[in-house]
């Protein structure tokens, strides 16, 4: 007969460092997802050429609608 008192000791701090582990991976791959994405990156980089093409024309209608 054996008695296993240490694993059922530690459990609940073990349960809990996983949790832990398990949230903080899941934190880190959101992260890696959001900053690392290159289509991301490519659409960001097509929205701030389409703003600063959308600056210009609105720039040139205004000198052009002004006498």
């Amino acid at each position: 007969m054996s008695v296993q008192f240490w694993p059922d000791l530690f459990r609940p701090r073990i349960m809990s460092l996983e949790r832990d582990a398990v949230q903080y991976l899941r934190q880190l791959w959101a992260w890696w997802i959001k900053y690392s994405d290159p289509f991301e990156k490519l659409k960001r980089k097509e929205d701030r050429k389409a703003k600063e093409m959308a600056e210009r024309l609105d720039k040139n209608l205004k000198n052009k609608s002004s006498p």
